[in-house]
């Protein structure tokens, strides 16, 4: 007659085993898909590059404007200047409008060194999260190399408790591993436990003394006195 507890435990073992490696893989997953150190890199990153854009094209701007405005100074200086203005009255607001074009030149021109100095910042800060970037990605790689190794490694684990356990389980009424799998939901997966000095590994509750005695002459599914588990003894 087959000991059932122990065909019981031997698969659970094996049970366990791909449930152990199953939760072990999504946690790779996840890792591989969401590394932090990576995204934060990235976000700085892409922040610093719009920033420098942002300035860039902020100086760009700024240098047109620039531009138009010495070209209407030149304009109104030819005016001014040219002769053909004789109005005392209007060629004072000409005068007026080069001062004005001026001002407002002077006050383009130092903008636009303002924006300079500010430009070679955000490139130096940028060129700085541009090496944490090649950092967190090389770690990346590295990381996400030992990782495949290891989920590929559980994978083959798998595999071979799956097989190890279909043979176990072709010594498994299927009435009692019914039972089994009842126990094993509720019992977070454990629902066979070894009984050790009369005592059950898994609660640690101590058995009677006769109850004991059914375990160790296998009979039939014994359960722990305390957390309810199968017990086994070997």
């Amino acid at each position: 007659m087959p000991n059932i507890p122990n065909a019981l435990y031997t698969l659970q073992t094996y049970e366990l085993a791909v449930d152990h490696a199953r939760t072990r893989i999504a946690e790779i997953e996840a890792a591989l898909t969401g590394d932090e150190d990576l995204k934060s890199a990235q976000s700085a990153h892409e922040n610093s590059e719009t920033a420098v854009q942002e300035c860039q094209t902020t100086i760009k701007n700024l240098e047109e404007d620039l531009k138009r405005l010495q070209l209407k100074i030149a304009e109104v200086n030819e005016l001014l200047y040219g002769g053909s203005i004789r109005n005392p009255k209007e060629l004072q607001e000409r005068q007026d409008e080069i001062t004005s074009l001026q001002n407002r030149q002077s006050d383009v021109e130092a903008h636009i060194q303002e924006l300079t100095a500010d430009l070679e910042k955000l490139r130096a800060e940028h060129r700085g999260h541009q090496e944490t970037l090649t950092v967190a990605i090389s770690q990346r790689d590295k990381n996400h190399a030992e990782l495949i190794i290891e989920r590929n490694q559980l994978d083959t684990q798998i595999k071979t408790n799956l097989r190890k356990r279909k043979a176990a389980l072709e010594e498994v009424p299927e009435t009692i591993y019914k039972q089994y799998q009842v126990l094993r939901k509720k019992k977070h997966g454990q629902a066979v436990a070894l009984m050790q000095n009369s005592q059950c590994s898994a609660c640690g509750i101590e058995q009677t003394w006769s109850h004991a005695q059914h375990v160790h002459a296998n009979e039939g599914l014994i359960y722990c006195e305390g957390c309810g588990r199968i017990l086994v003894s070997r």
